[in-house]
């Protein structure tokens, strides 16, 4: 198993995420609305991923209507490929979480694995600790403090009032290995030219 922390777009650990030097691996983009506090950047979807997210969920959700309106700014409808006869669209929103940066990484795997993966049919593959062995060589060292000097990290809450002791996170290690970004931040280019 390989644990996969979330950074925001800054690319410090996002406020909800998991960290810690025993369940931290490697780490990668999976949003964090609360990162540019105090600009109009704070709180935008733009902070988020932009994930696929079903149709029926979205109405109920009230991120879009019945006939596909956009109702909230975290919702995106693409109808671009609809037929002249019958709407297909595409419904997608702007989500955070570790299920967003888990994605990535296992993204990095894939192509780790159609690089150097041998075999054929359904019996191409690679080992999986040979997997996470490259993930982990390739991915990008970070230290603990590339979000600036704060340490512990501490985030705001949605009003502007320092968050309960709970949100603070402190980052042990170093560059190569700490509890925020574990082995460093996933990359899919090192990953498949080292």
């Amino acid at each position: 198993m390989i644990s996969v922390s979330s950074l925001g777009p800054s690319g410090r650990k996002s406020y909800f995420s998991n960290y810690g030097l025993e369940q931290t691996v490697v780490s990668a983009p999976g949003g964090d609305r609360r990162e540019f506090f105090g600009t109009d950047r704070y709180n935008a979807p733009g902070n988020r991923v932009l994930s696929s997210y079903p149709e029926a969920v979205a109405i109920e959700d009230g991120l879009i209507d019945e006939d596909l309106n956009v109702l909230n700014p975290l919702a995106v409808v693409d109808c671009k490929n609809q037929s002249p006869t019958q709407k297909k669209c595409g419904v997608y929103v702007y989500l955070q979480g570790t299920s967003m940066a888990s994605p990535h990484a296992v993204g990095v795997a894939a192509l780790i694995i159609s690089v150097y993966g041998s075999g054929s049919g359904a019996e191409f593959g690679l080992d999986p600790a040979t997997v996470e062995q490259i993930l982990r060589d390739t991915a990008t060292d970070t230290p603990c403090d590339f979000a600036g000097p704060a340490n512990p990290f501490v985030y705001p809450d949605l009003i502007g009032v320092g968050p309960p002791p709970p949100f603070e996170a402190f980052c042990v290690g170093d560059a190569d290995f700490n509890g925020f970004y574990g082995d460093g931040i996933v990359d899919a280019l090192a990953a498949v030219t080292q």
